[in-house]
């Protein structure tokens, strides 16, 4: 089981260099699937649509480019300011996001 969970390791650390916004993707939206999946289970109530819309909401592959431009114009560290200007400017987007996500997996209209 070691071996396998080295091997996993380094095969996993490869995909982040050669393909790191593919692997980032999907691995955030392994857990996000993961995460709703365990939650509908101590609900007792499964819906796949919901496990599709969650995952999409919360995982969405885009914000690996927001955080990495974060990083380069930014430098390590400075954690807070990076929170600002995160809370300030990216996540009002990512909630009119989630809203019309939303209502769009739901049918309703616009107007």
């Amino acid at each position: 089981m070691k071996k396998a969970l080295l091997a996993f390791g380094q095969w996993y650390d490869l995909q982040i260099q050669v393909r790191p916004v593919a692997t980032k993707a999907l691995t955030s939206s392994f857990l996000a699937v993961c995460s709703n999946v365990v939650a509908q289970i101590i609900r007792r109530k499964f819906s796949l649509k919901e496990v599709l819309s969650f995952t999409l909401q919360a995982a969405p592959p885009f914000s690996h480019f927001w955080f990495a431009m974060l990083e380069a114009r930014l430098g390590p560290g400075k954690a807070l300011l990076k929170t600002a200007l995160d809370q300030l400017f990216f996540r009002p987007i990512m909630v009119f996001y989630c809203f019309v996500f939303t209502g769009v997996l739901s049918g309703k209209r616009w107007a």
